[in-house]
């Protein structure tokens, strides 16, 4: 479904219709927030579990192996709990989905490791803005 920018009485609209996508270059003074975003649903039918993993791994310096191993150490930890976090978050996938995706861990396990990537952004200077640097990434590649 595409979106079109009318002006109507001075102010601009925008209407579902099925013909042309809006650019923000061919309307000068309008913010990408003001567009319609994706819900997670269509989101996820566009990027798969495996592409989000790839760009984890790249930015975080470690293999998606890895990220999917039994490993305790810290970087790869700190890897899996970003990609914990962004499947739940950005793509709403299940907590019992999430866990099973890295290597068939319990649900339990995805909660925890959302609720420390959580902690780690509201404490760790740098940390927030990492994660979503690699948003954006994932974003900007599909």
């Amino acid at each position: 479904m595409f979106f079109y920018l009318v002006n109507t009485k001075n102010y601009l609209s925008l209407y579902k219709i099925k013909c042309m996508k809006i650019s923000p270059y061919v309307f000068p003074g309008i913010r990408l927030k003001d567009l319609p975003k994706l819900s997670k649903i269509q989101r996820r039918s566009k990027i798969r579990p495996q592409d989000i993993l790839k760009i984890v791994s790249e930015e975080c310096g470690v293999t998606s192996e890895d990220i999917l191993s039994r490993s305790r150490k810290g970087t790869i930890v700190n890897a899996r709990h970003i990609f914990c976090a962004i499947m739940k978050k950005e793509f709403g996938y299940s907590y019992e989905t999430v866990g099973n995706f890295v290597s068939g861990r319990d649900h339990t396990t995805a909660i925890h490791s959302i609720k420390t990537h959580k902690n780690r952004c509201e404490t760790e200077e740098g940390y927030e803005e990492h994660t979503q640097l690699i948003i954006n990434k994932i974003y900007s590649s599909y």
